[in-house]
């Protein structure tokens, strides 16, 4: 019996956890470049201000899965350990 997670698209066990926190790295170094360019040219301060709020959203996002068959994508669940009496 295998308790490995599968792919809920293909049934594949080769799955591969994604970290949020790549992603929010990169859109908050992403930000901080567009403030250095809306500080000299103001029409970038309203995509600035997106990126910024995207960045928020992103660090508040939970880890994903990926199949690396398929390459689906579904969010990350924790499973408690199963207890045996």
């Amino acid at each position: 019996m295998d308790n490995r997670p599968q792919c809920p698209r293909c049934g594949s066990v080769n799955l591969k956890k994604v970290s949020q926190g790549a992603f929010w790295l990169t859109y908050l170094i992403g930000a901080g470049f567009m403030f250095l360019i809306g500080s000299m040219l103001s029409a970038y301060w309203v995509t600035t201000t997106i990126l910024f709020l995207f960045t928020v959203i992103m660090f508040l996002a939970r880890d994903t899965n990926q199949c690396q068959g398929c390459k689906y994508t579904w969010l990350f669940e924790k499973k408690a350990p199963d207890s045996k009496k």
